[in-house]
């Protein structure tokens, strides 16, 4: 998939072989970006990637931590890992000044540390007719301001979603909400679930010419799927529509 979508050669990360025949081959080796030396996923993961590390200084390959995130790392043995492959970089560019103060707290002293940014924010942009052509082609109203919600169930996060809900409701009455679902199917059921608890958040607009037909749809079914019947002018539901709730005129975000 990686080969196919950005044009490199890649192998599978877990075949050891092929790993290790890549890592001989290469000039340089690249850690990061995001946060992958931390122990929140897993002990296993860190250990993972700080052994690509070590393994990089066995062939006297040069190392370059781009862009990372550190942390948390909880555990002692964990932060030692750490350190220990930190030493070992030639380069640490990191995204943001807490991943700096958190190497330094666990004692490393390699001197060739610097405080970059996230690299999201050397992506290329769209052009703005771009984006507005995007939205409206998934019925997102654009003659308000327009709010992004991405939620996902980081620690925490399962026992505040009427709180989110609530946030969300509060923002719906001067802004249209689109959710943006980051990594599936994850970020889909935490969508789902803030969506659940909310009076009227994730909006679309039926397509012109139609109306909602007699029978309301489950509660999560996009109006756009059961608006049948010829009107005009168009109008708005949630995709929250229980039983009680139809299709109404657009005038305010909640129905």
């Amino acid at each position: 998939e990686t080969k196919e979508k950005c044009a490199v050669a890649a192998v599978y990360r877990f075949n050891p072989i092929s790993v290790w025949r890549e890592m001989r081959r290469a000039t340089l080796f690249v850690s990061g970006g995001g946060s992958l030396l931390q122990d929140h996923t897993s002990t296993r993961s860190l250990v993972y990637y700080t052994s690509l590390i070590r393994l990089a200084k066995r062939y006297k390959k040069r190392v370059l931590f781009y862009a990372n995130g550190i942390g948390p790392v909880r555990a002692d043995k964990n932060r030692e890992r750490v350190r220990e492959a930190s030493e070992l970089a030639d380069v640490i560019t990191l995204r943001d000044s807490a991943s700096y103060d958190e190497l330094r707290a666990m004692g490393v002293k390699n001197e060739n540390i610097f405080v970059t940014a996230d690299p999201v924010y050397a992506m290329a942009g769209g052009t703005r007719e771009e984006g507005l052509a995007l939205l409206q082609k998934q019925g997102v109203p654009t003659d308000r301001p327009i709010v992004g919600v991405s939620v996902r169930f980081a620690k925490g996060m399962e026992t505040n979603v009427g709180e989110f809900a609530r946030f969300c409701d509060a923002v719906s009455e001067f802004a249209s909400l689109a959710f943006i679902v980051m990594q599936t199917p994850n970020d889909i059921t935490a969508a789902n679930a803030v969506q659940t608890r909310c009076s009227a958040v994730w909006t679309r607009w039926c397509p012109r010419g139609f109306t909602p037909s007699s029978s309301p749809p489950a509660s999560t079914r996009p109006c756009s799927a059961w608006c049948t019947t010829p009107r005009s002018p168009p109008v708005l539901q949630s995709s929250r529509c229980p039983q009680r709730v139809h299709c109404r005129n657009f005038q305010p975000t909640r129905h």
